[in-house]
């Protein structure tokens, strides 16, 4: 659908012209916050009011953007501002009225957004015009959480057996607490989460461009080959780090994250008087998974801590440096060829720190517009 017949749909539908009506004598206007549920990426409206050429107006102080149009001969002001989108309409006009232009829009948004789909799938915006939302410090936040927690269960001693005497007789049994267990495990799982996302974004970071089919196959892989494929094209893999990682990803993240008995390295254990606990071969359990309950599992938890600690610290060191001070920064990744080239020349004159900073900048005043 192009411009032409948008613009088209909107005056048949509404009475919409993309230019403020020259005969209408000033106005007061009643100011109408739009719906963040209905309107909540105000890019989109931006978007629309430049591709149906609507007339851009002064801005303001904390005002990002403000275009005016008419429907059905009335003036409409639409801005973008620091607490949200705002609608104007002129005061003598009815809540009909109101409703009305609201409906225009979302009824432009919608035609607008197939559009876009419809550029992207043809490749239109270009292949470098994308970039990926950064989770990286919420995903750390569940890590470090889950870690702490495990740490402080473990110092408490809490995963130390109890003996309680059945039957007022000789045999007595040994109970475990499981939270020190449940929050070691809980930290493994969470750090692998946020090294899939790290990797996504470090992508940015190899020196190499990419096109938005490398990008999404990328995604799509598998934590070990996106390791792999990622520090190779760093030019810093390393087999006996991606070894460490990998077993502890296989033999404890996998086990108990992807079913429970009849696969090798079950997480279903048994025990077997005078001889241990020994994995069981039933594919049906219906009880949780159960681990070793002893002073082991702190000792597999401390080891595991170790390996990611040596592993952030290699990371940050690496020329995926820059990679990890912008993940930390909190700003989305981007994989545009504009940053692309601007990162570059950045690090190229030992002044990535000072990019940063002003890609910081940016992104605040985009968010407050001061």
């Amino acid at each position: 659908m192009s411009q032409g017949e948008i613009h088209q749909g909107l005056a048949e539908t509404f009475g919409f012209e993309n230019q403020p009506n020259p005969n209408q004598k000033s106005s007061e206007y009643v100011k109408i916050d739009l719906d963040r549920r209905e309107f909540s990426v105000s890019t989109l409206l931006f978007g629309l009011m430049k591709h149906l050429g609507c007339q851009p107006e002064q801005t303001f102080e904390k005002i990002a953007w403000m275009y005016s149009f008419s429907v059905q001969g009335q003036t409409c002001i639409l801005s973008s501002e620091k607490f949200g989108l705002r609608l104007y309409v002129p005061m003598h006009v009815s809540d009909r009225f109101h409703t009305s232009v609201q409906k225009m829009l979302k009824f432009g948004l919608k035609k607008y957004s197939n559009l876009l789909q419809e550029q992207i799938d043809n490749d239109i915006l270009g292949l470098h015009d994308f970039g990926i939302t950064n989770q990286t410090s919420f995903l750390r936040r569940g890590y470090e959480l889950f870690r702490s927690k495990a740490q402080e269960a473990y110092d408490l001693g809490k995963h130390k057996g109890e003996k309680t005497v059945l039957f007022d007789g000789p045999v007595t049994s040994i109970s475990f607490n499981q939270e020190p267990w449940w929050y070691s495990f809980g930290a493994t799982v969470a750090y692998f989460s946020y090294l899939e996302h790290l990797y996504s974004g470090l992508f940015a970071f190899t020196g190499k461009r990419h096109t938005a089919t490398e990008l999404h196959h990328f995604i799509s892989l598998k934590w070990r080959d996106k390791h792999r494929t990622l520090l190779e094209e760093a030019g810093v893999f390393e087999t006996g780090q991606f070894n460490r990682l990998l077993s502890i990803f296989d033999q404890q993240r996998n086990p108990f994250s992807h079913g429970l008995g009849g696969k090798k390295l079950s997480s279903v254990y048994r025990l077997i008087p005078d001889v241990g606990f020994v994995p069981s071969k039933h594919n049906k359990q219906l009880v949780q998974p159960n681990f070793r309950f002893s002073e082991e599992h702190q000792e597999v938890f401390l080891e595991n801590c170790r390996v990611f600690d040596d592993f952030d610290n290699f990371l940050s060191k690496s020329p995926l440096s820059h990679g990890i001070e912008w993940a930390k920064s909190g700003m989305n990744f981007r994989f545009d060829s504009k940053f692309m080239d601007e990162m570059e020349a950045a690090v190229a004159k030992g002044e990535f720190r000072e990019f940063l900073e002003w890609q910081g900048y940016l992104h605040d005043k985009a968010a407050n517009f001061e």
